[in-house]
């Protein structure tokens, strides 16, 4: 099916709107940062190998294929570990599903999050890898 004029001015505007709610967002959580930032500091000191998988965490890998990055980067976890560290980090709202792909999910971080409190800097800090 080809795309309209009429249509490609609705997808256009669907997507103005989606950056305005975005950035509403992000000024939300930045106006919180430092208390989110302390929460996040908690949560990844608190449970082993979370700050490793959120770096992980680049929305284009299914879980399988981040296991073998976590592996060869010497960070010892089980497929079910592993899965357990994935469902915190979206039970934080952390990371999210984004699509499927070789039979598996794709995640990828909450952009808001990540681009309003630079929480990769912040899991840096708490990985075990090298």
């Amino acid at each position: 099916m080809s795309e309209t004029p009429e249509t490609a001015g609705d997808i256009q505007k669907i997507r103005y709107h989606v950056e305005v709610i975005e950035n509403a967002q992000t000024l939300l959580v930045r106006s919180n940062s430092q208390q989110l930032i302390e929460q996040f500091k908690e949560l990844f000191e608190k449970t082993p190998l979370l700050a490793d998988v959120y770096l992980e965490i680049d929305g284009k890998r299914i879980q399988a294929q981040i296991l073998g990055s976590l592996e060869s980067s010497g960070v010892k976890v089980s497929q079910s570990t592993l899965s357990r560290r994935m469902d915190d980090l979206k039970g934080a709202l952390l990371i999210e599903e984004i699509a499927t792909q070789n039979g598996g999910v794709v995640y990828a971080k909450n952009p808001v999050v990540e681009k309003a409190l630079q929480l990769s800097k912040v899991a840096e800090q708490f990985a075990k890898k090298t």
